[in-house]
């Protein structure tokens, strides 16, 4: 199946709830399968599905399809055993969706491959995705529904999963809703441009449950990134402070989690684990600490090496509203850089 060119006329459903997410998270109708409130739907390979170009990789024009797959509000969604290339912005997004199941798949992705946001009971398995400028598989909550929605009992496993650009196995940016019950297991990482495992709340969510066992990385720039922010991208706004909207990361676990070939051309991302500091610019007045029972069992991180004694003298900042490992700039460490963390 080849995307056919643009359609000139802008797509007859367009959701609203803006501005607390980008254009990309806050639409589906622009998506070649596009599925609102339904329920029982199964896409079956063994074929491909290519773009073809047709679908863009940003904000599209009225009329333009920026995704190959989307579903909001929807129940028994299964694609499997299905070839994709150049899906768009997103080869994926499912929002505000449950019991759904992602297996056998092959994604060539352009972008984001898999967005899965505020979704129930999910299966991740057998996949093989590689490609892509922006996350490989990216769980978030958003408010494009109107509402904070929830993420849990969701199972990733038997993959290999690769990024070009950014994060491979990703929590966040956008995190409104709270995540828990994840389990991540029997997964090659073959490549990330930003972090192998990335455990970002920035906008409220607590983060929590969370299982990674039998994960081998290689050619990542960071093996693994936890950060709390204050970015709070979320309803109500204006408080006197926002201490009570901070977002958490605690109880997770890593067990058999082995990177090698961690290098980057001219920094050090290593491993990190981050809380949030106080901040009157962002209405921020204490600390918020990563953890407890930040939990590391034969885990292990090879890295290029080349630092020089200065570099022990680095003091990172802590940018509350941005959530890259970049933003922390080169670290003083090339094991863990640990900072405001409790039970590790």
């Amino acid at each position: 199946i080849m995307v056919p060119p643009p359609n000139p006329q802008p797509p007859s459903h367009w959701y609203p709830e803006g501005g607390y997410q980008d254009y990309g998270h806050t639409h589906w109708a622009d998506s070649l399968l596009f599925g609102h409130a339904v329920s029982n739907v199964t896409v079956r390979g063994g074929g491909t599905i290519d773009g073809n170009g047709a679908l863009q990789s940003g904000t599209p024009t009225a009329g333009d399809g920026c995704k190959m797959f989307g579903f909001v509000d929807s129940s028994g969604v299964t694609l499997s055993e299905v070839t994709t290339h150049r899906g768009g912005w997103f080869t994926v997004l499912a929002t505000n969706t449950e019991h759904l199941t992602l297996k056998g798949m092959t994604i060539h992705a352009s972008r984001d491959a898999l967005d899965i946001m505020g979704c129930r009971h999910v299966l991740i398995t057998e996949m093989n995705i590689s490609g892509g400028g922006d996350d490989a598989v990216k769980f978030g909550s958003d408010y494009s529904r109107s509402k904070v929605v929830d993420s849990f009992d969701i199972n990733v496993t038997n993959s290999v999963v690769g990024s070009n650009g950014c994060n491979a196995l990703q929590f966040g940016s956008e995190t409104l809703g709270n995540f828990h019950d994840f389990l991540f297991e029997n997964i090659l990482v073959t490549a990330a441009g930003k972090a192998g495992i990335g455990i970002v709340s920035m906008d409220g969510a607590r983060i929590f449950n969370i299982v990674y066992n039998n994960i081998t990385m290689i050619n990542t720039v960071s093996a693994m990134y936890i950060y709390i922010g204050g970015r709070l991208r979320r309803p109500p706004a204006g408080l006197a402070s926002n201490d009570s909207l901070v977002g958490a990361v605690h109880d997770i676990t890593f067990s058999n989690v082995h990177a090698t070939h961690v290098s980057h051309d001219s920094r050090n991302w290593t491993a990190t684990i981050e809380g949030q500091p106080p901040d009157d610019l962002v209405g921020i007045h204490e600390s918020h600490y990563a953890g407890p029972n930040l939990y590391f069992a034969n885990f292990t991180v090879i890295s290029a090496g080349g630092g020089i004694s200065s570099d022990a003298a680095i003091i990172p900042p802590h940018p509350s509203l941005s959530y890259p490992p970049r933003y922390l700039v080169h670290r003083p460490a090339f094991g863990m850089f640990i900072r405001r963390a409790k039970g590790v």
